[in-house]
């Protein structure tokens, strides 16, 4: 893998007091062990901080390992990652997870208790902003779900307050290597609800699960002195756990759930049978197939979610999305978009939002950076290989803009002759974007990131003013060749249209172009005739940061894209990032460059640690032998995210502006909430103002809830 220029970035002295997360090393400088814990240590609550750092485009983030994987090997630091997530929320007005978090400011301290020195201890602010997140990883047969609860106070966002939880393994301790289930994430919501499929695929140990397994697990609940090995049996923890779907007969790929906060916790995904499954009770669920458009046949990947109600049906809570296809066989060129209750059912009517024909011919090209030749559509992928069994969550993205137009996106693969069908390492890619004015509407389409590896061009990268950086490549101008693609994950929807996506860019340095793996964000510009965006790059690999505690720098070594035949499941889906602006903050007047947007990113990654402080950053273990550094090596899940604090977290509540939160408010509020929920009255004008406590497209109970809770807060 070819390494970017190294960005250091360094905390300016004066900052709050640090604290430390699993961006911690052990205590022995030795290279292994290293200091993660195995998966049957659990609940373990400590603080991180972020760092701050610019984007090549100079947008201000945070960024900082929020978890470990799992230590499941002597011979390595840590288990690989697989599917990731992050909740689609983000609560506010929330008491934090944990009583007290581990802190620390010193290499060698940490969470586990025989490699790290002991930490010390603080609380967290009584009220606070929450989010969720998990990953699956695996290490050959042990198999399992981590992830965690994770707190912060607006008015300091640099800090979270982090429990990590083992959701679900398939061991019962560390004396066998056999596993007794495989394990493929889902989807979690902001209380820390985990959604995962379960088999008993290539697994040989005693109690191995038969048939196809839907379990929902709570983080909030879990019991952390139980193993919640999943067995045939069900799960350890049956308090905190729930299995769905017990061994059917049925295949069913990683599912989605319907949050807490919107009135599940409820399981809903897709099977083999072209159906939807739904259910929240043990053994109890519905399978059918009203989520299909009239005409459509078929179904293929897992499935969307937005908390956003994108078609405006009565009694939603939210919208869900598909690849369909309307014959049994063919090109896949069309996304089914479809209501849901809380419950996980589909409401309303279906809708089919299909790539015009065109598309497939003298194909697609992009109106802000033209491709020199249109992209001719071979179809929309990434559904393929394992990602049915091991996820992630979705190939779909959806969303609305500022002015509540929708918004689709799927990463489609280009029609070539080196690459014939199926053609699942196919590297010429393009994210597709199309926008509906109203849910009725006919679809404006537009290519928003592209390459052409043929010529070697690519999408253009920008810096702030403007001017090109680099492009989008190829992944084989990263690897070599093996694997040669695909070059670019799925999409991600954030709060106003922009798109993240991990894909390659190839960097206009001063010794020549350089290509590294990278997390993009493409800003959406509402103002366009069609959804236009301008790409910036994030991060990208050889990027170092100054651990805000650790004293040790780190740097980002590995961003995964594609596996041996496919694109990997431990790449960027749809929900890796949250639908949330920051703290769930009121973004309809913020530009969509404004970093308060971004509620939260989860990028797995590979990390290494400068443990001797010689500036080199040396791989501690190749091909499974320690090679004699002390520098030591994890994969991590990463959070990214805004760190402008919140000036005002009452500013949400001081709703008629005039600078003060008081009775007013609430009879202003009211006077425009009761016409609007009661339809008396027209309310366009009051609309906008009623619905950004629940943005959902319609008025009802849930903007009153949303409204009175900050009201309540700050009155």
């Amino acid at each position: 893998m070819k390494l970017s220029r190294t960005t250091a970035l360094i905390l300016a002295a004066g900052c709050a007091a640090p604290a430390f997360a699993q961006d911690s090393v052990s205590r022995f400088v030795t290279g292994l062990p290293g200091d993660a814990n195995t998966e049957f240590t659990s609940g373990q609550a400590f603080v991180v901080d972020l760092v701050p750092f610019t984007t090549r485009s100079n947008t201000t983030f945070g960024i900082a390992p929020i978890a470990k994987a799992s230590k499941t090997s002597s011979t390595f630091f840590t288990s690989l990652v697989s599917a990731q997530a992050i909740s689609r929320s983000v609560l506010t007005g929330v008491a934090p997870a944990a009583g007290s978090y581990s802190v620390w400011n010193t290499p060698g301290q940490g969470i586990n208790t025989t490699n790290n020195n002991a930490p010390g201890s603080t609380t967290a602010p009584a009220s606070t902003a929450q989010f969720a997140f998990a990953a699956a990883e695996f290490d050959g047969q042990p198999n399992s779900i981590f992830g965690g609860i994770a707190n912060f106070d607006p008015a300091d966002p640099t800090r979270l307050y982090v429990k990590r939880v083992i959701a679900a393994t398939n061991r019962a301790d560390g004396s066998t290597t056999l596993g007794t289930a495989a394990i493929g994430l889902g989807a979690v919501d902001a209380h820390g609800n985990v959604a995962f499929r379960a088999d008993g695929n290539s697994q040989t140990g005693v109690g191995v699960v038969t048939g196809n397994n839907i379990f929902r697990v709570s983080m909030a609940a879990r019991n952390n002195a139980t193993v919640n090995q999943i067995t045939s049996a069900g799960a350890a923890d049956a308090a905190a756990s729930v299995r769905i779907v017990n061994a059917s007969t049925v295949t069913h790929s990683v599912p989605n759930i319907l949050p807490q906060d919107e009135g599940g916790p409820a399981y809903f995904g897709p099977n083999f049978d072209n159906q939807i499954s739904r259910g929240s009770a043990a053994g109890v669920f519905t399978s059918n197939a009203a989520h299909l458009p009239a005409g459509f046949l078929q179904h293929r990947g897992s499935m969307a979610y937005s908390k956003q109600v994108l078609l405006g049906t009565p009694g939603a809570v939210g919208t869900a999305a598909v690849y369909v296809r309307a014959g049994t066989s063919g090109p896949i060129d069309t996304i089914a978009l479809f209501d849901v209750d809380a419950a996980g059912n589909p409401v309303g009517t279906p809708r089919a939002v299909s790539l015009p024909a065109s598309a497939f011919t003298t194909g697609l090209n992009d109106a802000l950076d033209p491709r020199v030749n249109p992209f001719v559509v071979r179809q929309f992928d990434h559904y393929q290989s394992q990602t049915a069994f091991q996820g992630g969550v979705s190939q779909v993205a959806i969303g609305k803009d500022q002015q509540g137009r929708i918004l689709i996106a799927a990463t489609a693969y280009e029609e070539q002759p080196f690459f014939p069908a199926p053609g699942l390492t196919n590297p010429y890619n393009a994210i597709i974007v199309g926008r509906l004015d109203t849910p009725a509407s006919a679809p404006v389409w537009n290519l928003a990131v592209w390459n052409d590896v043929s010529s070697l061009s690519g999408k253009p990268i920008r810096d702030e003013n403007g001017t090109q950086i680099g492009r989008m490549g190829g992944l084989f101008e990263v690897t070599g060749g093996s694997p040669i693609g695909p070059s670019m994950s799925a999409p991600a929807i954030d709060s106003v249209g922009n798109i993240w996506f991990v894909g390659v860019g190839v960097f206009d340095e001063l010794a020549g172009p350089n290509p590294d793996n990278a997390l993009f964000r493409a800003v959406y510009d509402p103002s366009a005739a069609s959804p236009v965006y301008t790409l910036e790059a994030v991060v990208d690999t050889g990027n170092v940061f100054a651990g805000a505690n650790s004293g040790l720098n780190w740097q980002l070594r590995f961003i995964e894209i594609a596996d041996s035949n496919s694109v990997s499941s431990g790449t960027f889906f749809s929900q890796n990032v949250a639908q949330d602006g920051f703290a769930g903050i009121d973004v309809s007047g913020l530009d969509t460059m404004d970093p308060r947007t971004n509620g939260g990113v989860i990028l797995s990654a590979g990390i290494i640690y400068d443990r001797d402080g010689d500036g080199q950053f040396d791989d501690p273990v190749v091909g499974g032998s320690p090679s004699g550094s002390v520098d030591e090596e994890y994969n991590v899940l990463l959070y990214i995210a805004n760190i402008t604090a919140d000036a005002d977290p009452c500013a949400a509540a001081d709703y008629n502006g005039d600078t003060e939160v008081d009775i007013q408010d609430f009879l202003d509020f009211f006077g425009d909430y009761g016409p609007c929920e009661f339809q008396i009255t027209p309310c366009p004008d009051a609309l906008f103002d009623v619905d950004r406590y629940n943005p959902d497209g319609f008025v009802d109970i849930q903007d009153f809830l949303g409204f009175f809770d900050i009201f309540g807060q700050c009155s």
